[in-house]
């Protein structure tokens, strides 16, 4: 009972804040970085605080690169060096993590890679992967959730200039990024978080969706095909995503690049950090709304954004047939299997993995440079068990199978972050290639991650 009314009381708070749907959809400014006399391309980011009004008349204090909420895209060319500035104007420490990146451990931005107040820091690496789409967010002990939460968040594009796919890509044309993030509004327009236990153990859910820090936003398109790169980034809460009348749409990619060819969808599901790339042919509906809805796994909906293209569109392109050559993974057997218990309740009541919870001092797994490992990664099924999604950083895996069974087309790419329901066991294959030192493995529930869900691996040296 005591859910049911802190959730009719946030929906109140949103009716009473009076958000005004209509707006256009903010598209984040692409960076592409400045190429030096050296031939590095240079990225500059300043984490600050700022104010945002997400409601009329109503002023939201926010956390922001580059700006007061959210940051830039960055687009990154590979094959390419790159140096990226971070800068922290925070009045408390900070990291900047590049979610899906392939990139010495030195450079991953994640918990031992500090930022102080007032302090600066520098990831410089060669950019060595497939085209994707990927993001960066802090990554500190302890308030990862919280700055996440206030705006520090963006978008990064990897494309490779030696590959000409045939999807649209002019970025803001026919290509555009689309951050998700469920959050709660005071009756001031501020954020609340304060979670408690509840709202660390199964999902903060909230009173508003956020699509790339606009509520209902509208997207005016002109083009035939339509190209959405989305990303969950919110908190906690598991999307369902749907096109109203059941439209379909196809799937292009996952987190770590192309499919093997569109797959044809009516819903997806993304879990906290994952990322999906999809294609609309809009010229069945010239002229009419289609409408992206939201579904979280606390069962509240959502109008994420309006799309509504225009009576005459421009033709660039059609439905790929085929888009990348993916090999098999094979059955992983041979190789070395690690198990990996997600626990919801844990040993004492807490988050863990396998009944530990996060301590950088301890190097829970070492593996070998040059290696392949099976990770099997199992949630529990206790009454009180909730989703999770499992990331690892410093590396793209395939996911061999889910319950025992091969993975669905749009999983059968590369990944970084996976889905798991209570009770669910997913075999995942990891090729520790080109860099040694200490990654991170975790639920990216981001409450779950701070509350110590969250373990390290080292790749060493045979």
């Amino acid at each position: 009972m005591k859910s049911i009314l802190s959730g009719c009381i946030f929906l109140f708070v949103a009716a009473l804040l009076q958000a005004a749907p209509g707006d256009s959809l903010v598209i984040p400014p692409l960076d592409q970085g400045r190429l030096s006399s050296a031939g590095v391309r240079e990225y500059r980011l300043r984490a600050d605080e700022g104010t945002r009004q997400f409601y009329p008349g109503a002023e939201t204090p926010t956390l922001g690169y580059n700006g007061e909420y959210l940051g830039p895209t960055l687009k990154l060319l590979r094959g390419e060096a790159v140096s990226i500035l971070v800068e922290n104007a925070l009045t408390e420490a900070t990291t900047t993590h590049w979610h899906g990146a392939h990139l010495p451990a030195e450079a991953d931005g994640g918990p031992h890679q500090v930022i102080a107040a007032g302090g600066r820091w520098r990831a410089e690496f060669t950019v060595d992967q497939p085209e994707a789409t990927l993001w960066y967010h802090p990554h500190l002990i302890g308030t990862t959730a919280e700055q996440v939460y206030a705006g520090l968040a963006g978008m990064i594009i990897i494309e490779d200039p030696a590959v000409d796919y045939p999807v649209p890509a002019e970025y803001g044309t026919d290509d555009f990024p689309v951050v998700l993030q469920e959050r709660r509004f005071e009756r001031d327009g501020s954020f609340r978080y304060r979670p408690g236990m509840p709202d660390i153990m199964h999902g903060y859910a909230g009173n508003a969706l956020l699509t790339n820090g606009g509520i209902e936003p509208v997207l005016e398109a002109d083009t035939t095909l339509l190209r959405l790169r989305l990303l969950n980034g919110g908190n906690s809460t598991v999307l369902r995503l749907t096109l109203d009348a059941g439209i379909s749409f196809y799937q292009i990619a996952s987190d770590g690049g192309f499919l093997e060819g569109p797959v044809e969808m009516e819903a997806i599901v993304l879990s906290p950090g994952e990322r999906a790339e999809v294609l609309l042919d809009l010229r069945s509906y010239r002229g009419r709304e289609v409408r992206l809805e939201a579904e979280t796994h606390l069962g509240d909906r959502y109008t994420a954004m309006v799309i509504k293209p225009a009576a005459s569109l421009r033709a660039n392109g059609s439905l790929p047939a085929r888009l990348a050559s993916i090999p098999e993974p094979g059955r992983g057997s041979g190789l070395s299997t690690r198990p990996f218990v997600m626990s919801t309740m844990g040993r004492g009541g807490r988050l863990t993995i396998n009944g530990k919870t996060m301590n950088l001092r301890r190097i829970d797994e070492r593996v070998e440079l040059g290696t392949s490992e099976v990770w099997e990664v199992s949630t529990d099924r206790m009454m009180m068990s909730t989703p999770h999604s499992f990331h690892v950083h410093g590396l793209q895996f395939r996911i061999l199978s889910i319950n025992g069974a091969a993975p669905p087309p749009t999983l059968a790419g590369y990944k970084d972050t996976v889905l798991l329901w209570p009770g669910d066991t997913v075999r995942l294959l990891l090729e520790f290639t080109d860099y040694t030192g200490l990654y991170m493995y975790h639920c990216h529930m981001l409450e779950h991650e701070d509350a110590g869900m969250m373990g390290q691996y080292e790749v060493r040296e045979s």
